[in-house]
């Protein structure tokens, strides 16, 4: 798939229906923009001596449709540089890539902290500006923090199913239990205590109709 498909697959969460935010590579600090068929990820380049240097961002600008790169530099208010790039500046830049080293793509909820899914990893080379990889882009991991209420045990008040589809792997793996608190649904939280099993691959439909399958599941189970 082109970047475009992957950033289009899901734009709002379908646990809460808030907007999803887009990465490069992990949480870093970063920000998106979106310019006509450009998607461009800009992050802070740090200077190699804080005392002398004024601040500075780089921009990963991408082709939507091509999957190919190339790089912009802007000044610390987000004008690009036009003029010609010191060599103290792509040191800055190289310093920053090196330490990336290996990339992917990925979207989730900063709302719920309930949905995230994220692409292949990938290199981005700088002699061809473009991306490469074993495979072309495509969705690798798609995560669900379902939350319903508990009628089954009196002394926790929720039920968490927290869903992990591997679309590489054509695998599901379900954990079920129940808990007072609705973070425990969230992607970064990890519990000792979660149980996991593995299943063919779990299609998320809509909230309702997928609570009303996993509870089927684990009846059987």
């Amino acid at each position: 798939m082109n970047l475009k498909q992957f950033i289009d697959y899901r734009k709002e969460c379908p646990i809460c229906q808030s907007k999803l935010r887009t990465y490069l590579h992990s949480h870093k600090k970063q920000s998106a923009q979106f310019i006509e068929d450009r998607m461009i990820m800009i992050f802070p380049l740090s200077p190699l001596d804080k005392r002398k240097s004024k601040e500075y961002k780089v921009g990963y600008s991408f082709d939507l449709n091509k999957n190919d790169f190339y790089i912009e530099f802007y000044t610390k208010e987000l004008v690009r540089i036009y003029d010609s790039i010191s060599m103290y500046l792509m040191s800055s830049f190289k310093s920053l890539h090196d330490n990336l080293h290996e990339f992917c793509f990925f979207k989730e909820c900063d709302n719920c902290s309930r949905y995230t899914y994220s692409s292949n990893k990938f290199n981005l080379d700088l002699k061809s500006c473009s991306m490469s990889s074993d495979r072309e882009l495509f969705i690798l991991h798609e995560y669900f923090g379902l939350v319903e209420l508990n009628d089954k045990d009196m002394d926790r008040e929720l039920r968490i199913y927290k869903l992990h589809n591997y679309y590489d792997e054509n695998r599901s793996r379900l954990s079920c239990f129940d808990s007072d608190y609705e973070i425990d649904a969230n992607y970064s939280i990890y519990a000792s205590y979660e149980k996991w099993m593995d299943l063919p691959t779990i299609q998320f439909t809509d909230y309702k109709k997928m609570l009303d399958r996993l509870n089927k599941l684990m009846v059987f189970s």
